[in-house]
């Protein structure tokens, strides 16, 4: 089993929070304009990094043993390096086969991710300190709260008009973040071509807890997205599987202040979810894929489009 996505919806620090919390093992890659690496984490512990075309792994020789502070030195490096990445993608397979991943560069004592997350924002914060050394008054420190968090540096800093405002949101005309689960690639995309122009970040996610993930940094930061969560939704693994209605109940009660709506298939005459503030539909696949069916998948764009408008700004306007 994988777990795929985009590094613009879900960061490094983001994605290793989430192995390291639930102990997870494999083998997590990344692919960026600035490169191609590797990381191998073992329940929720980096035990090795690499990336293409940089230092080869550190290997002994036969009878030979390796210094484990070089070792170490090696994989927080490439890890360093990888937080940097702010476009691409990543995969993660899942598996307790770690040991074939390169396992003569393994550290014996695996790294924690929580650990490699605020050395990434110490070591982005110094380099930031010497770039801005001429203008004084120029250095914005991480919040502790957010280096501990492991964000992505760049998102560590909410803008202090949006920290500020009482319902989240930069101003009273702007749309908030959307965040939209759905266990299909396909719909997904659909719904992010038909929504980017009017919301202004759109995060897709076929899991739900990468899509919560999210979520909670945002709110981590005074932000409060809008959300939607298709009806199909499941997590990447029995044990991880969520219900959406026990998701959109705990979201709820987590930020009563967030547009919530639930996305069920054209024609499904499933029972609303109470927690949710509606129900709205998406075309089958079919219409999705079809040419013949772009009358249908407009007017449900459209439809989509104006529930997600008029119930953001319902909850902006109860809560202001």
């Amino acid at each position: 089993m994988s777990l795929v996505g985009s590094l613009e919806d879900l960061g490094l620090g983001d994605i290793l929070q989430m192995v390291s919390l639930s102990r997870k093992s494999g083998l997590l890659l990344l692919r960026s304009t600035e490169g191609d690496g590797r990381i191998v984490l073992e329940s929720g512990l980096v035990r090795a990094a690499h990336i293409e075309g940089g230092p080869s792994p550190i290997r002994a020789a036969p009878g030979a043993n390796i210094e484990p502070s070089t070792l170490r030195e090696q994989v927080e490096c490439a890890v360093m390096h990888m937080f940097a990445w702010r476009t691409g993608e990543f995969s993660f397979e899942f598996t307790d086969e770690v040991s074939r991943f390169d396992p003569e560069s393994h550290l014996s004592a695996g790294l924690n991710p929580q650990y490699l997350a605020i050395e990434a924002t110490r070591r982005g914060d110094e380099e930031r300190r010497r770039n801005r050394q001429e203008s004084r008054g120029g250095v914005f420190p991480e919040s502790a709260a957010a280096a501990s968090r492991g964000l992505e540096l760049d998102e560590a800093l909410p803008d202090p008009e949006a920290r500020s405002a009482s319902s989240g949101y930069a101003s009273d005309r702007e749309l908030p973040p959307l965040v939209v689960m759905d266990p299909n690639l396909r719909t997904l995309e659909w719904i992010k071509s038909e929504l980017a122009s009017v919301f202004p970040r759109v995060h897709i996610f076929q899991n739900g807890e990468c899509g919560v993930a999210r979520i909670r940094q945002y709110l981590g930061r005074g932000q409060v997205p809008a959300v939607l969560v298709s009806n199909r939704l499941s997590g990447v693994s029995s044990a991880e599987s969520q219900n959406p209605g026990e998701m959109v109940r705990r979201l709820r009660n987590q930020a009563p202040q967030m547009a919530i709506l639930v996305m069920e298939d054209a024609g499904s005459e499933n029972a609303p979810l109470p927690a949710a503030d509606a129900v709205v539909q998406c075309p089958p696949l079919c219409a999705i894929a079809g040419a013949h069916r772009e009358g249908d998948t407009r007017v449900l764009a459209q439809n989509l489009r104006s529930a997600l408008v008029h119930w953001s700004g319902v909850r902006r306007a109860a809560c202001s």
